[in-house]
């Protein structure tokens, strides 16, 4: 398994593009078990924008994210990060499905986990897990444990913990997807403001199209396994707030996601 890339103790100076060439993955398996998980993914990703990428169960999406971050290998085809990593390794941060929190640790232990792996002086990594925690409105409880924190919460630790060592590309792999509509709404505006903030390329995998519309700049379609990408669709709102899912346009657009997604799964919209 390739390592997770280096974590410099400098903050980023920009946001890196992202191009994947002929992306392919095909898992071995017993026999004649074989699984093709990705064929021939040609993917551009401007540097600060938001992408959500969106298919069917199955389709290769978390094994892009998994790619990029060094988590996996592909079978062929390349990745190749553009624009801000000059002279050293891109600066990636993940959020996974899940929190993954150590229980031992408190919050503010949690998030500072990445720079202590890194071997940043503990004053320095304690100053910018507090700023981290402060982004994700937590600070009042950096010193809890996590059995002692809503879902949500756990899952803004989670956050504060990807974007403690000022990634160039911040990686999602449906984060929010366990949580309660209401609290789920609340994170992507807090999503979308951290994204608007920070500037750091941003690449969601979502199965819910409100969502992916909600957030991304544009929504990539993948077909079912093996994923290849269908078509995708630009999303051209003048702003993102609570009020926005109640509009005709946003309708629309999701509408248009949702045919695209029926065409690549093979039924007529």
């Amino acid at each position: 398994m390739t390592p997770l890339p280096a974590i410099s103790t400098a903050k980023a100076s920009q946001p890196i593009g992202v191009e994947l060439h002929g992306l392919g993955r095909i898992f071995a398996g017993a026999g004649e078990h074989s699984v093709e998980a990705l064929r021939a993914v040609d993917l551009s990703v401007a540097p600060g924008s938001f992408t959500a990428l969106i298919g069917p169960s199955g389709c290769g999406k978390t094994t892009i994210l998994r790619i990029l971050a060094g988590l996996d290998r592909a079978t062929s085809g390349g990745v190749e990060f553009t624009n801000g990593s000059s002279g050293g390794e891109a600066r990636i941060g993940y959020c996974f499905q899940e929190p993954r929190l150590l229980p031992w640790r408190t919050v503010g232990a949690n998030v500072a986990l990445p720079l202590e792996l890194a071997g940043v002086a503990a004053a320095e990594r304690r100053m910018r897990a507090a700023a981290a925690v402060g982004k994700v409105e937590l600070s009042g409880f950096i010193k809890t444990r996590p059995a002692a924190l809503s879902g949500g919460m756990r899952m803004r630790a989670a956050m504060a913990r990807a974007v403690v060592a000022d990634p160039q590309l911040l990686l999602l792999d449906e984060p929010f997807g366990s949580l309660d509509e209401v609290t789920r709404y609340r994170l992507d505006e807090m999503l979308r403001e951290l994204w608007r903030v920070e500037g750091f390329t941003t690449i969601l995998v979502t199965h819910s199209i409100p969502e992916a519309v909600f957030l991304a700049e544009r929504v990539v379609v993948l077909s079912p396994r093996p994923g290849r990408i269908i078509g995708e669709v630009a999303i051209d709102l003048a702003e993102r707030t609570p009020e926005t899912r109640a509009t005709d346009h946003f309708s629309r657009l999701v509408q248009q996601v949702y045919r695209l997604l029926l065409s690549a799964m093979g039924h007529e919209p």
